[in-house]
């Protein structure tokens, strides 16, 4: 009940509902509370119909995801196209345990996550990439971050057969992602791999050009616009 009323709807409206927008950054600031009866809901399968989940704001963020992602594990959310977790600042553990729940099970219909401002690094990001590279997706945005080289190359390492297809945008601005980050992708769409790619952007600050090494990654596919 306490749940419901921070959405603004009835119990019996849970199960209707398609979108949800919580946390301090949408006026709806999430206690420990919060998490925890968000969790139990979607582990008992109670949002069958939500599609877009945006959290926003630092409430309680890396345990308040890994209670959620208990919940995940446990049944899923079978209509879900949109994740998003903005400025939570959920670090590499919660990354992780976010990671083992992210199947093509538990969200066979996701095909946008935004993860940025989350303080995650490489070692989150090696913990999600088995979970990113198996579902469908057309956007992934992980921007204001801390990954570097490492963490993209396990994002776009070989075999790419069947990886990332679908995707459309990838955003990993504001990282660490140096030249040979740059370099990795280019090397990569010069192969074939991301044939759908349109939009990207690697450039450490989003108020500079990124370098000869960023402007490369444009030059080896034609189309490619700024994400």
């Amino acid at each position: 009940e306490v749940f419901a009323t921070l959405a603004g709807l009835s119990i019996t409206q849970l199960r209707d509902v398609d979108t949800l927008e919580l946390g301090s950054g949408h006026s709806r600031p999430l206690t420990l509370a919060h998490w925890r009866a968000l969790g139990t809901l979607v582990g008992c399968g109670s949002l069958p119909m939500l599609e877009s989940l945006d959290i926003e704001g630092y409430d309680c963020g890396g345990k308040g995801v890994v209670l959620l992602a208990a919940g995940l594990r446990r049944c899923g959310l079978p209509s879900l196209c949109n994740l998003r977790f903005a400025s939570l600042n959920i670090g590499d553990q919660a990354a992780a345990a976010l990671a083992a729940a992210l199947t093509i099970r538990a969200v066979p219909a996701l095909l946008s996550i935004h993860l940025d401002d989350n303080q995650i690094g490489d070692v989150g990001m090696l913990a999600l990439v088995p979970a990113l590279r198996q579902l469908p997706l057309t956007t992934l945005n992980m921007g204001g971050n801390q990954i570097g080289d490492q963490g993209l190359a396990a994002l776009i390492a070989q075999p790419m057969a069947g990886v990332f297809e679908s995707l459309e945008s990838l955003d990993l601005c504001r990282n660490r992602i140096t030249d040979a980050g740059c370099a990795a992708l280019t090397s990569a769409l010069r192969s074939g791999a991301l044939p759908a790619l349109q939009q990207v952007d690697l450039r450490e600050d989003d108020d500079t050009d990124g370098g000869p090494a960023h402007e490369e990654i444009f030059a080896a596919r034609a189309g490619l616009e700024l994400a």
